[in-house]
């Protein structure tokens, strides 16, 4: 079951990649697209006084580490 589904989902994906590729309004885009990505601003931090304080549950630590995110720093590093 899983290869059939698996074999289905590839279709999918490949059949909306096609579309995507083929769609001109798409095309017209991706430069402008991929400009702002490289040319993000670098966001500063906050003050201490400005930041929110909130708790981090179990199931957050969970989710955070499925993600491959640490969650057990208290401190972030003050930018300068």
């Amino acid at each position: 079951m899983d290869d059939v589904v698996n074999r289905m989902a590839k279709e999918l994906s490949d059949a909306i990649a096609a579309a995507v590729a083929e769609d001109a309004r798409v095309n017209r885009t991706q430069p402008g697209a991929l400009a702002r990505t490289t040319a993000a601003p670098q966001q500063k931090a906050l003050p201490a006084a400005q930041r929110r304080q909130f708790e981090i549950s179990a199931n957050d630590k969970r989710f955070l580490r499925s993600l491959r995110i640490a969650s057990d720093e208290t401190q972030e590093k003050e930018v300068e």
